[in-house]
């Protein structure tokens, strides 16, 4: 199958983007836009919809929350090690984004 996007937004004023709805469809990477200001990402993942689920992903080495970096410049990152178990997910931002954000998930449909 070929590779899809799938979009989702934060809104303005907000640090988490929707869940989204990975259960026929595996991950392989994240396009993120020029975010001004700068500020860590996450990856929250879940086994449900359920809002109160959603909790960060933890990098595969053990140390600490998967994350990245965003800021001036648009950033492509793969997401496939981290988050290939999880039907859901959710993308946060460290600070509240000032207008809404759009996220570019690059996903093979099944």
């Amino acid at each position: 199958m070929p590779l899809q996007t799938i979009f989702t937004v934060i809104a303005s004023g907000d640090t988490h983007s929707p869940e989204v709805d990975l259960k026929r469809a595996q991950i392989f990477g994240l396009w993120v836009p020029t975010m001004v200001p700068s500020a860590a990402m996450f990856v929250k993942g879940s086994f449900n919809q359920t809002s109160a689920n959603f909790t960060r992903v933890q990098n595969p080495a053990g140390s600490g929350d998967w994350t990245f970096a965003a800021g001036p410049g648009s950033k492509c990152v793969t997401l496939e090690q981290a988050v290939t178990p999880f039907p859901f997910i959710k993308i946060e931002t460290a600070v509240a984004v000032t207008t809404p954000f759009s996220l570019a998930l690059i996903v093979k449909l099944f």
